[in-house]
């Protein structure tokens, strides 16, 4: 019968395991996360959506005012983004959240300013808007030869929140690599054009773009103030499927866990074997624990075919009886146990013995084993 202390040592690992099984398998935890997002999402997107074309609609509304918008400075406009995300934003963001149960940050906003002949007039980020004109400016001939886009707007939309993970410098013809722009590595050519749209593991596009013409006194259109929000920063708390964000965050964790209470019921299986073959007196424990490590199940059926059946009896150092309880003192003398076993590996020894067989431990303090080597060894220091 396997010893209770294995068994305690087993028990923890394997209720472990078990959790980390069902969790991974539990399916309604898994619905009820996604029955949580199909109510929050819509919410998120449609207020998300509301506050981008406000603020849109508030600088056209500011710009209309403006004595000479063509000589307007992209400064105006990131002071103006400043003020909208400190004094509108932040307060709705945090009403959202009362609303719905998601973690979400703010994302990033690229506004432009075209004229009514839609000539580049300002942008903030500054520097996104420089690069990104430059490089509109020099490779004139290959974008008209592509077709991709009818003019600056339509190129600055398509690539203002994706350059900075693009080689500038590429002008192969290839498709974007989004799994590129997550992961940070070989950043992929700006010469492509394709559709918006969702992963497989995502129900919604991280991405929005929003327009609103600016106008004189006379209702005519002198300006469009364009909107790129990119919140990607969002896309694995909010748009990602619930269910494959669970296995996506708890997943890797548990499997690690899973390994290592594998891996130690995987050990602890061999050094119950060494203890149980060491009680039975059987001859190379190492061996047999050696055999149920590598071929395991195997090993294990073998190893209890030809294992003695009972362990080797433990006998009174005092009334010789024959003892099975595991104690402290004999339960028909009294006498202290302590000498009945080996202090080191728990096997059964005589009282006279000077070492235990199976372990070689010094039974003795007065006794100097260091020199033994073989049988012959133990028995001239018994003698």
């Amino acid at each position: 019968m396997m010893n209770n202390n294995f068994i305690k040592m087993a028990i923890l690992p394997f209720l472990i395991l078990l959790f980390c099984a069902t969790f991974l398998n539990w399916e309604p935890f898994v619905e009820s996360a996604r029955e949580q997002q199909a109510k929050d999402l819509p919410i998120y997107v449609e207020t998300l959506k509301a506050q981008n074309q406000e603020t849109v609609e508030r600088l056209a509304q500011k710009l209309a005012a403006h004595d000479d918008i063509k000589t307007l400075n992209w400064s105006v406009l990131a002071e103006f983004s400043e003020n909208e995300t400190t004094e509108r934003l932040r307060p709705q963001q945090e009403e959202l959240r009362k609303k719905i149960d998601m973690d979400f940050r703010a994302g990033k906003s690229f506004i432009w300013i075209s004229d009514a002949e839609g000539k580049f007039i300002a942008g903030t980020p500054a520097k996104s808007f420089s690069i990104l004109n430059k490089l509109y400016d020099e490779q004139q001939e290959i974008i008209k030869s592509d077709g991709y886009y009818q003019n600056r707007d339509a190129f600055l939309a398509n690539l203002i929140d994706k350059y900075q993970y693009m080689d500038l410098n590429n002008t192969t013809r290839q498709r974007f690599n989004y799994y590129s722009r997550l992961n940070e590595q070989a950043p992929s050519t700006w010469r492509f054009h394709e559709n918006q749209k969702a992963w497989s593991t995502m129900l919604q596009i991280d991405r929005y773009q929003h327009k609103q013409p600016v106008l004189d006194e006379n209702g005519a259109v002198i300006a469009t103030v364009n909107m790129i929000y990119d919140d990607s920063i969002n896309r694995h708390s909010v748009y990602y499927d619930a269910g494959n964000r669970i296995y996506h965050d708890y997943g890797d964790i548990l499997t690690v866990i899973i390994t290592l209470c594998g891996i130690f019921l995987y050990f602890l299986l061999p050094a119950w074997v060494y203890t149980d073959a060491t009680r039975r007196g059987v001859e190379r424990p190492i061996l047999w624990s050696f055999l149920v490590l590598i071929s395991h199940v195997f090993g294990l059926v073998i190893y209890f075919i030809v294992r003695p059946k009972e362990e080797l009896a433990l006998h009174c150092p005092q009334c010789q009886s024959e003892i099975h309880e595991s104690g402290r003192y004999c339960p028909y003398c009294s006498a202290d146990l302590s000498t009945a076993r080996c202090h080191s590996c728990q096997s059964p020894v005589k009282a006279d013995w000077a070492f235990c067989p199976f372990c070689r431990a010094n039974l003795k303090d007065d006794t100097d084993v260091s020199n033994i080597q073989t049988i012959e060894d133990m028995k001239d220091i018994n003698e």
